[in-house]
């Protein structure tokens, strides 16, 4: 492991005040029926929003969005020259750039609020396993950890993940060729590793947060099933299982815990469907068959955004697909990664999606399009 923190060069606009942006608390609804506010129906395609953003080969994750602690909407992202970019959504334009942030290409971007010392932080990591921590509002890297004892030519981390805790930051690591997982902290202590937990080649790991329980697990698909692991106690907490043979050789590679009707849901996909879950009793509630189904965004208890072909809104309860998006422009020659919900103070809620040469695409709700072209005009 590496010593302390690199600090990157800092340049363009340095963080506004909440005076200068003029948002002084202004409610995020605007006075706009909620209903309307939210419907993912009215959902449609606006514009391109960023040209220089870069997309990894090997990650999905390119981009994160968040509210900051200046009642601010950033979409942040890195483009071929290894800057991380802030962009704030709000006022159309980047705010600050953090060059040469890695020496080598950056393939993915986490996104972790830490509650405890209330700040927003973005992971990024590179093709050659550095991984380092930033308070992008501060211009700040926080963390370095530099994995130099493993000397092979591939990508070693298989898949990584903040654990999320209202006390203490960690990092669970899963590298290539180990069937355990490593527990490290923001200061690149090792802390523990988690052993019996993982039989094959490939787990995706995530993790949540119980605010009534005040636990932390760490969630780990892989083809036999889906496990919620209690770090803190040591134990496998619940196993998730689909009772569905055909389902075992596929890994799940998108994991969605949410709550909806006071009951906290686990919600996996996978290439061939969707399968819920009740988190805290493992009882199946929910079966979706789908096939090519990837990358699923989470619109609300109610409904989900998955590419299927280009992008389909799809409903939970009937596992129907009840709208597919389009492109105006020549962009639907290329497929849509990404997809993540956002939110600009002018258009509400929003979707922003990259697509597979790089452009980040912004979707905005039908009447607020409607709203601009005629004040445009």
């Amino acid at each position: 492991m590496k010593g302390p923190p690199s600090h990157p060069e800092k340049i363009q606009e340095k963080k506004l005040t909440n005076s200068k942006r003029e948002r002084k608390g202004e409610d995020e609804s605007n006075g706009v029926n909620k209903n309307e506010m939210s419907n993912p129906k009215l959902i449609e395609y606006y514009k391109v929003l960023i040209k220089d953003s870069e997309r990894s080969l090997n990650s999905l994750d390119a981009f994160v969005t968040f509210k900051t602690i200046y009642n601010a909407y950033y979409l942040v992202y890195f483009n071929k020259k290894n800057s991380i970019i802030s962009y704030d959504l709000g006022l159309n334009k980047k705010i600050n750039e953090i060059k040469n942030a890695h020496l080598k290409d950056i393939i993915k971007l986490i996104h972790y609020y830490d509650n405890y010392n209330q700040r927003n932080l973005v992971l990024s990591e590179d093709k050659k396993d550095n991984v380092k921590i930033w308070d992008v509002e501060n211009l700040e890297c926080i963390c370095n950890l530099n994995f130099e004892e493993k000397k092979q030519n591939t990508i070693n981390i298989v898949s990584l993940c903040f654990l999320k805790d209202n006390t203490k930051i960690n990092i669970a690591i899963r590298f290539i060729n180990e069937q355990f997982i490593r527990l490290y902290d923001i200061s690149g202590k090792k802390i523990k590793d988690i052993k019996g937990v993982i039989k094959d080649d490939f787990s995706y790991l995530e993790s949540y947060y119980d605010q009534n329980q005040k636990k932390s697990y760490i969630i780990i698909s892989s083809k036999e099933n889906i496990k919620s692991y209690d770090y803190e106690q040591n134990i496998v907490y619940k196993k998730y299982i689909s009772f569905d043979k055909q389902l075992i050789q596929y890994n799940y590679s998108n994991i969605n815990i949410y709550d909806k009707d006071g009951i906290t849901n686990l919600l996996a996909s996978n290439s061939i469907g969707i399968r819920i879950w009740n988190f805290h009793s493992g009882g199946l509630l929910n079966v979706i068959n789908m096939p090519n189904l990837y990358n699923i965004c989470m619109w609300d208890s109610e409904y989900i955004f998955a590419r299927n072909g280009l992008m389909s809104l799809i409903e939970l309860k009937t596992g129907k697909v009840v709208k597919k998006l389009k492109f105006d422009e020549e962009e639907n020659l290329f497929d849509i990664l990404s997809i993540k919900k956002g939110y600009i103070p002018q258009y509400e809620n929003c979707l922003l999606t990259q697509i597979s040469n790089g452009p980040i695409i912004l979707w905005i709700l039908k009447n607020k399009k409607k709203l601009f072209e005629i004040i445009r005009k």
